[in-house]
């Protein structure tokens, strides 16, 4: 993922999911129908200037997920993956849906909306889920 600055069309910032992803996910992907290797397929990123923090989508991965901008630290992870295909260490990210929530298939559009009800515990985010789990 390359941030560049919209003044200067240099590259600002470089932030490599391989490094912050486990190997598991991206290590053994097979090429699509096009033959490129499309682990990840990132279709989505907005800024959470309220903790200096990035919400990303990975459609191929079925997953959001909310990093540090300024550390490249996962904050929170939710995923359409059973939590036991997780490597341990990064379990302590997974968000557990509540009851009546579905899980995430093939994702787009990951929109951070305005805190409503003021509940600094809690994201309003809107998804589009194309539901192809």
């Amino acid at each position: 993922m390359a941030e560049i600055s919209y003044k200067t069309g240099k590259i600002v910032k470089i932030i490599d999911l391989k490094k912050i992803l486990p190997s598991s996910i991206w290590k053994d992907y097979k090429k699509g129908t096009d033959g490129k290797i499309d682990w990840f397929h990132q279709n989505a990123v907005d800024y959470d200037k309220n903790d200096n923090s990035i919400l990303i989508s990975g459609r191929n991965q079925d997953l959001i997920m909310k990093i540090n901008y300024k550390t490249d630290k996962i904050e929170w992870i939710y995923s359409g993956k059973k939590a036991s295909s997780w490597p341990k260490k990064y379990r302590k990210y997974l968000l557990k849906p509540t009851k009546g929530t579905k899980i995430t298939g093939g994702q787009h559009g990951l929109y951070l909306l305005n805190d409503e009800n003021n509940n600094p515990s809690s994201e309003n985010i809107l998804l589009y889920d194309n539901n192809i789990a």
